[in-house]
């Protein structure tokens, strides 16, 4: 197990199908990525998810990378995805679209972005 998290954790974008395999295994949707997380903690004593919950930038800045590699072969989806997690496409607060969306939410948003693309 320890060998396969760690496998894992060599880069953010192989956490997807770790999140699945959990899923396969019963684990909800919406907590797999925190099981991971806890599971990245106790057997490696790392955060697989490396995000300073300060610093907003680097989430936005993700999000909109993935909106955009999703957009480029479903403009629907990717918009579906940024509503379903309390995105505002018309929204032009501080943060733009991302106003009022919470970090977890963000990571979230990534994801099921990555999931799009596989």
């Amino acid at each position: 197990m320890k060998r396969f998290i760690s496998a894992m954790a060599d880069s953010r974008n192989n956490l997807v199908p770790a999140e699945q395999i959990l899923i396969d295994n019963g684990i909800n949707e919406s907590d797999a990525p925190n099981v991971l997380r806890a599971i990245g903690f106790a057997l490696l004593d790392e955060d697989l998810y490396p995000y300073d919950d300060s610093d907003r930038s680097e989430l936005m800045d993700e999000v909109d990378y993935w909106y955009n590699k999703v957009a480029e072969y479903d403009w629907d989806l990717a918009g579906k995805i940024l509503d379903s997690n309390g995105a505002n496409e018309d929204e032009s607060g501080p943060d733009g679209f991302l106003t009022g969306v919470s970090n977890e939410s963000m990571r979230k948003m990534i994801v099921e972005f990555q999931k799009a693309l596989n």
